[in-house]
């Protein structure tokens, strides 16, 4: 399931950027609460929705992908 690895990668980037659960909800149109849910793997957003946050912290989404494709290959 890809949900963990998406969560963790949308919280390290929003960090990273300085912003906070509720300014990345406000640029992808979405509740903070929904953010903070995905960011704890507790859901697992649509196509569009993952589109959206991508966007919203500035990550192209083939680049989360391959980072998800990535971190699954190399564990043992």
């Amino acid at each position: 399931m890809i949900i963990s690895p998406l969560g963790a990668i949308i919280r390290s980037k929003r960090q990273a950027l300085g912003l906070t659960q509720e300014q990345v909800a406000e640029l992808a149109e979405l509740h903070r609460n929904y953010v903070g849910d995905i960011e704890r793997g507790l859901k697992e957003p649509t196509v569009g929705v993952f589109i959206r946050l991508c966007r919203a912290v500035k990550l192209q989404p083939t680049e989360v992908l391959k980072e998800i494709i990535d971190r699954k290959t190399s564990k043992p």
